[in-house]
Formats: structure tokens, sequence, C-alpha cells
């Protein structure tokens, strides 16, 4: 039989959430995270594009690759900050963005593929991997002539 307190209704009988339930949702927030970058990346590839022009590739490289200025390299995020840092809106739009170039133009393969391991990073919230990538990123940005600080 239900227990009742006062006129409220009855109490609920269930435990409360479990820890497990709990420990999902940040692998599911990263994930919609990744997903909102890649949305976002693309939007801003194709309001960048400017009518099928050939040099659609560059134009997300580089602006992939300008998203790095001010990013620091060492520690680009931390646990605590995350989601109130700039760096890693700018980090999730750069992926895709990268991808984007690499895409158009074979000539950018090699950047869109570094920057796939900074998508994943974000997803799986590997700092240093994501140092790591950033560092890759930086230099195939450089070798294109891309400016990156």
């Amino acid at each position: 039989m239900p227990s009742y307190r006062g006129s409220v209704g009855p109490v609920s009988q269930q435990p409360p959430h479990s820890r497990a339930r709990r420990s999902l949702a940040w692998p599911l927030f990263a994930l919609a995270t990744a997903l909102v970058g890649v949305g976002a990346g693309i939007a801003i590839g194709l309001l960048i594009e400017g009518g099928g022009s050939d040099d659609r590739g560059e134009r997300n490289a580089s602006t992939g690759c300008g998203l790095l200025v001010d990013i620091d390299r060492d520690e680009p995020l931390t646990e605590d900050s995350a989601m109130d840092d700039p760096a890693f809106w700018e980090l999730s739009a750069m992926a895709p963005l990268a991808s984007a170039a690499g895409t158009a133009d074979d000539e950018y393969a090699d950047l869109a593929e570094a920057a796939q391991v900074i998508g994943r990073s974000l997803q799986t919230y590997d700092t240093d991997a994501l140092s790591g990538a950033l560092d890759d990123v930086a230099d195939e940005c450089e070798a294109l002539g891309l400016a990156t600080d």
C-alpha cells in the first residue's frame, strides 16, 4: 500500500537515479557538442563558400587554421572550464572546417586527417591527445603557409 504524506500524493518507492545513469551524461553531452561543432563548421564553410569558386578548400583551411591563433597549445582546455572557454567552441568548429578543406581539395588532406584527431579528442575529452593534435594541425597549417599565430 502506498504511503501518503499529507495531501501531496503517494511517496515514490523507487531508488534515486543510479550512478551509471549519471556517468552516461558526460559522453552523451560530448557527442552532442561534437555534432553541434560539425554542424557549425559546415555552416561556416557554406557561408564562406561564395558561389563555388575553385579556392573553396583554401578558404576552409585558412579559416580553420586561423582559429588556432588564440588557443594555448600546451593546455588548450581544462576540465573545469571547458564549456566556458571559447577555445572549446573554436576547436569544435576547426575540425570540420579542415575536413571540408580536405574534401574540397586533396592538397588539404593531411590537414583534414590531423584535425580529425582534434574532433575525437574533444569527444573523449582526452587533453593529452588534444595537445598533440594541435601541434600536428599547426605544423600542417604552417606547411601550407596558413597563419596560426
